[in-house]
């Protein structure tokens, strides 16, 4: 879904939001590995999209579906990579933990969807998540967030 339409300038560092947009800024940083688990994985590609802050993603028809926080990110040659955004609310409906979606493409591999980033202290994050954290994108992703300087949450080590 997301490797197939990305842009032709896509970098190692892509932020979705900045501080003039509503909601709590967030840095979220790690590291992309190979199957190994050991080898960091460069140039993959990262799809990732949220919700806005109040649990929508696109609600007109010249927003895209998946909304207007979405964009692509190359891992650098260490396999990091690192993105700025606001902290997504969950879906108004109020069933499903607050998350980012993402997919990681790779030279030689097509589109996979790894785990939904979640927040710790979601009060919706499901016994079943909690469970399975992890399984598909072999990193837990129900992320503590911690205030950073200028008041931005911080992640890192995915």
């Amino acid at each position: 879904m997301g490797a197939i339409n990305f842009p032709a300038n896509v970098g190692t560092k892509f932020d979705l939001a900045s501080d003039k947009d509503k909601g709590e800024l967030m840095k979220i940083s790690g590291t992309v590995f190979q199957p190994d688990g050991k080898t960091p994985a460069a140039n993959t590609l990262i799809y990732l999209y949220h919700t806005d802050i109040e649990g929508y993603y696109g609600r007109t028809a010249d927003v895209h579906k998946h909304g207007r926080y979405r964009g692509w990110m190359l891992t650098n040659k260490d396999g990091r990579y690192a993105f700025v955004t606001i902290k997504p609310a969950p879906y108004p409906v109020q069933r499903f933990a607050a998350h980012i979606h993402m997919t990681v493409t790779t030279p030689t591999a097509r589109e996979d969807w790894i785990d939904s980033i979640l927040f710790e202290g979601d009060r919706l994050i499901s016994a079943r998540e909690r469970e399975e954290a992890g399984r598909r994108g072999g990193f837990n992703p129900i992320l503590n967030l911690k205030k950073g300087d200028g008041g931005c949450f911080m992640q890192r080590g995915i």
